[in-house]
């Protein structure tokens, strides 16, 4: 990758941060994307306005941003799923910071895909579902087979959906548009046939502008539908 520019000093370890009523330990030089994924802030807010009294499953959850701000926003159990064991640790200890008990939610280190398959097969399912994975296509190259991988994985998603239950979907590459981000979900809903209406399409925070000159700063695309 290109040359970094820091402007002004930059921390050793952990810090905390602050969103909104959220707190979260950020490890800024060694975390992914700077430790801290800033450009879903206002789609986590969304999902906290959805949350009051939900079941709320987050896949990808990396080190619990959905998951803390739907714990916030009064789900009942928030249920957060990631690879990564140090992440899911991690998740814990940003709920506690954020003064909720994690003993009331569940975090499990797996991979998503395989939870999935195992919720589906018990016969699990949530109110609100989060699928926020990495990007499945670094690449023009690698594009068909992401969309394959999006597909498997919405259809995959809304079989876990309760029956009007909210699904939100994000991809975070420019070489998926929003466009190809619907189709996945239209495709989804007709392999599960299960109807959805869109409630919202939108992207990255107002603080991440886009340059007319750069259409592939709009790299990150964020839906939220109902299901039947």
């Amino acid at each position: 990758g290109g040359a970094a520019e820091a402007l002004g000093a930059v921390p050793d370890g952990v810090i905390e941060i602050h969103e909104g009523a959220a707190r979260f330990e950020v490890d800024v030089r060694a975390g992914q994307k700077t430790g801290f994924f800033l450009d879903q802030r206002p789609n986590r807010a969304l999902v906290a306005a959805h949350a009051a009294g939900a079941t709320v499953l987050n896949l990808f959850a990396y080190t619990g941003g959905f998951s803390v701000h739907a714990a916030l926003g009064g789900a009942q159990r928030v249920t957060s799923v990631d690879l990564s064991a140090p992440a899911v640790a991690a998740i814990g200890r940003n709920l506690a910071r954020s003064g909720v008990d994690p003993a009331g939610h569940e975090q499990v280190a797996i991979d998503a895909f395989a939870f999935l398959e195992q919720a589906a097969a018990q016969g699990r399912r949530w109110d609100v579902v989060i699928v926020d994975p990495p990007s499945f296509a670094p690449s023009e190259q690698a594009r068909a087979k992401a969309l394959r991988a999006y597909a498997r994985l919405n259809e995959l998603a809304l079989a876990v959906v309760e029956p009007q239950g909210l699904l939100a979907s994000a991809s975070c590459s420019s070489h998926v548009s929003e466009a190809d981000l619907l189709a996945v979900l239209a495709q989804a809903s007709a392999r599960s046939g299960r109807p959805l209406r869109l409630r919202f399409i939108g992207g990255a925070g107002s603080d991440h502008p886009v340059l007319p000159g750069f259409p592939e700063g709009r790299y990150l695309s964020f839906l939220l539908a109902a299901a039947a």
